[in-house]
């Protein structure tokens, strides 16, 4: 499947990848250890002759156009190299006032003329 993985498929199991290694360090442990198996779990399959380098970091911005180009040429050179990057960090700050003021809250009571407990006819 993987020596001709479309764009979506790619994107799909490339997903479950960075899911499942951001979920469970064993996860990472495994794909570090023994890339194939791990691989092959999420939805990439990788041809016993193809070597795999598993790498945490890389400089600068990728995307997914240029990891599915790089993953053919890597399955047709014989030699793969995936990026699972650290789990991003998640910005648990304050909102500012302006922020605040931007966020609309509570509850909106319409009044309607149609039911009999509205107080509005009374």
């Amino acid at each position: 499947m993987s020596e001709s993985i479309t764009l979506s498929e790619f994107e799909d199991a490339y997903y479950a990848l960075l899911m499942k290694a951001w979920t469970s360090e064993d996860f990472v442990a495994e794909l570090i250890a023994d890339p194939k198996p791990a691989l092959r779990e999420v939805g990439l399959s990788v041809p016993d002759n193809v070597v795999v380098d598993v790498r945490r970091k890389v400089e600068g911005e990728g995307s997914l156009e240029i990891a599915h180009k790089l993953w053919l040429d890597g399955i047709a050179a014989g030699s793969v190299v995936i990026v699972v990057p650290d789990v991003p960090p998640v910005d648990i700050g304050q909102l500012s006032e302006a922020e605040l003021a931007g966020v609309q809250g509570g509850l909106s009571i319409a009044c309607c003329c149609c039911t009999p407990c509205c107080s509005c006819c009374a």
